[in-house]
Formats: C-alpha cells, structure tokens, sequence
C-alpha cells in the first residue's frame, strides 16, 4: 500500500472511530464543564434537561433497558451510588417509580421506615417528589436511600443516591444537594 492510502485509510479509520464514539455520547448523554471543578454539568441524551454530578467519578455506567435509560454514578468505590433514571410514562409511571424504589432495597435493608415523603421545591423553583428510606443493612449500619423524582409531561426523571447513612455528610451530602437543586428542564 503506498504511502499516500495508508494516510487515507488512517484517516478514514479516525473518522469512523469518532462518528462512532459521538454517536455513543448522544445517545446517553453528555458531560461539560462546570463553573465549580467540583462538578460536571450532564444533559441529557435527548436534551431534555441538565443536572450537576460529580465530576471525575471512578466510572459511569449507562443502560437503556425497557425504555428507561440509567446513568449510575459512585461517589467513592464502594459506594455510596447515584443513579439517574430516565423514563417516559407521565404522572402513573412516576407515582409506580416512586413505590418501586421504596420496595426494591426491602431484600436487603431491616426494619425499613420512610423518614420522609414530601413534596420540595429545588432552587431553580421545580416542584419534585421526595423520599428518603432507611433500615439495618446486614453489617448492622443504617443504609439510606434518597430519592428525588422529576416530571414534566410525558418524561420522568429519577435521582437516587444510596448508601450508609453515615456516608451522607461532607462533600457527598454536598454533592447530592447540587444534583437536586441544579435540575432543570430545558425543555
């Protein structure tokens, strides 16, 4: 192969590589920079809304199954996690998703209470419902999950943030709060 294919199929080959890679992005979301090196700003893959995480996580992990895309976030290894859940249904699927995360930790987690079941109001002035359970995890630490559920019309938005409770303190628990006030719809 002379030389000047070799440059065109190398070329080639990059340009197929970041098509791929672009395509990939969009269709999970995208990550930008913040103005606080603490965070970075998410939109999402189909550009409905935003949201600050936390930036340099130790990894992401994204899955689309049954039509609810999850973005899974470690806030340390180990834990604790935050999850983003993406899900169309309305009001009906929202109201199912909130009883299905307070039913889905009852395998692992003892004496499980709701300790709180409210509406708040974000700083960008949404309205969200907002859970908070906790029980005995199977080393005796209190596990915690936070829960934060956002609609607007058709889409559904989840925020869940799971761990021990003693976990829930310093730049974790700072984290978690810039995630919920900072949601927003952008369209």
């Amino acid at each position: 192969m002379s030389g000047r294919m070799r440059v065109a199929a190398v070329a080639a080959l990059v340009f197929i590589l970041a098509a791929g890679v672009s395509a990939y992005a969009q269709s999970v979301g995208q990550f930008y920079r913040h103005e606080d090196p603490r965070y970075w700003w998410y939109e999402s893959y189909d550009r409905s809304f935003e949201i600050a995480l936390p930036a340099n996580p130790i990894y992401t992990v994204h899955r689309d199954l049954f039509g609810e895309t999850t973005v899974e976030i470690p806030m340390r290894e180990g834990g604790p996690y935050l999850w983003i859940k993406i899900f169309p249904g309305g009001q009906a699927a929202l109201n199912r998703a909130v009883s299905a995360v307070q039913q889905q930790w009852q395998h692992v987690l003892t004496g499980t209470r709701l300790t709180e079941n409210r509406t708040i109001l974000t700083r960008v002035g949404l309205n969200a419902q907002f859970i908070v359970l906790q029980g005995r995890t199977a080393t005796g630490a209190n596990g915690m999950v936070r829960a934060v559920f956002f609609n607007n019309g058709d889409r559904n938005v989840a925020l869940i943030w799971a761990g021990d409770a003693s976990d829930y303190t310093g730049d974790i628990q700072a984290a978690w709060i810039e995630a919920v006030n900072s949601f927003s719809w952008l369209r």
